[in-house]
């Protein structure tokens, strides 16, 4: 009886511990991913995160039900600048330099020139320059930046507010004149104390069995997903999902990971949440 027996129990004992091996590397590589998209969503300007279907918007706060993020569905988002707001040290200074300082001067600010007091604008084209190789403001007529105002402009529809060109709450911006006047080209119809910059949008959706991770377009010049560059973030992918629970403020994501089905023991699948706050 035991020669009978013990081929199966080693083979079954074998592939529980495949089982196993294989269920915790698909527990590790959801949360290493999941923790990457909230970092990036946590990074965004929250309003704009959005559902786009490749021809329009749709504010994802508002959605009703479960959006699965396929071949022809996005998740997407204007970056926020928080690099050059934090700024970078100086030597001269023996401090931290801030690059923008996120407040605008109302009263001595006009529609096209937005007066930021104690802050290196300078600095923010240096530091971007560095980092995507390009200048920062305005190139050939294509502008690398636009500003976003917290408190004001959020009439609209999400597209109307952050995905058309111009927007009604991002404005482009021209130039910069000294170290703290950004220039727009676009004159808002009213401005708020509190800004950001954004250097571009990013987007998230799923192909074939592996989650994208789509960045560097900027709506604010007419460009979408189709213009940005992809970047792979998982694979394996059995499914993305993303739905919001608007009482609670929460835009909740679900991410399925499936082990190669190469397994012997067939299709192993693992799903986490996780949720991003408004």
């Amino acid at each position: 009886i035991l020669g009978v027996m013990s081929p199966d129990i080693i083979s079954q004992t074998y592939r529980n511990y495949v089982d196993q091996r294989e269920l915790s590397q698909l527990q590790g590589d959801s949360k290493r991913t999941l923790a990457q998209i909230t970092a990036y969503l946590d990074d965004a300007l929250k309003p704009s995160i959005a559902l786009f279907n490749g021809a329009t918007y749709a504010d994802a706060w508002d959605r009703a039900g479960v959006m699965d993020a396929n071949t022809t569905n996005y998740l997407v988002w204007l970056d926020k600048d928080t690099a050059s707001q934090r700024g970078v040290w100086s030597d001269a200074s023996s401090r931290v330099v801030p690059g923008y300082s996120g407040i605008a001067d109302v009263e001595n600010s006009t529609a096209n020139a937005i007066v930021t007091p104690a802050c290196d604008l300078t600095t923010v084209d240096t530091m971007q320059s560095d980092l995507s190789d390009m200048a920062v403001w305005s190139a050939g007529g294509a502008y690398r930046t636009a500003l976003y105002f917290v408190y004001a402009n959020a009439d609209g529809t999400v597209q109307q507010r952050f995905w058309a060109a111009p927007g009604s709450a991002v404005f482009r911006v021209s130039g910069v004149t000294g170290s703290n006047t950004i220039n727009l080209l676009d004159a808002p119809d009213q401005i708020s104390d509190q800004y950001y910059l954004s250097f571009g949008a990013s987007g998230l959706h799923v192909v074939g069995t592996t989650l994208q991770l789509i960045e560097g377009f900027r709506p604010w010049n007419g460009q979408n997903v189709f213009n940005g560059r992809a970047h792979i973030l998982a694979t394996d992918v059995e499914s993305f999902e993303i739905w919001n629970e608007s009482e609670a403020g929460l835009l909740r994501l679900k991410l399925c990971l499936r082990n190669p089905v190469t397994s012997i023991n067939g299709k192993i699948v693992f799903c986490r949440e996780a949720a991003v706050l408004r």
